[in-house]
């Protein structure tokens, strides 16, 4: 890893203006690898995103997992693309409550207008992976960061 190019990217996506989505998941990037095409993301989840059973909704938990692989992707191509997502399969793999969790996501393969991406989210209470993610989204033009 270049860690000067992981500084800078992290800089810049701490920079830019934050989207709605990213207020309402609380989502804070840790790092960013834009060689690798890696994005590690942290979230907090409250109990209003929580079932009666106390359980964090599986299609919140998709919302942080997209969200960190479109991070990882965009990143990549130096936030000068947006990649919205085609298709997303999504694994709940156990129960998990609120609190802070942490996405690590990467582009498994890409070319010039697909990205094929992967993503583990893990709840920070070292309970393991709550979920695992796949997507395959499409590279659109957008104004750099």
């Amino acid at each position: 890893m270049n860690e000067a190019a992981a500084d800078a990217a992290l800089a810049r996506l701490l920079a830019a203006p934050r989207g709605g989505c990213s207020n309402l998941l609380d989502s804070r990037p840790l790092m960013i690898d834009p060689a690798a095409g890696f994005a590690r993301i942290a979230f907090t989840a409250g109990t209003e995103f929580c079932d009666e059973n106390g359980h964090l909704l599986v299609g919140l938990q998709a919302a942080m997992l997209d969200e960190a692989m479109a991070i990882a992707a965009v990143a990549q191509r130096d936030y000068r693309q947006a990649v919205p997502t085609l298709a997303m399969q999504v694994s709940s793999l156990q129960p998990v409550g609120p609190g802070g969790l942490t996405a690590e996501a990467r582009v498994l393969r890409g070319d010039a207008e697909l990205a094929f991406l992967q993503a583990e989210l893990r709840h920070d209470d070292g309970g393991g992976v709550c979920a695992r993610a796949g997507a395959t989204a499409r590279f659109t033009a957008r104004s750099p960061l």
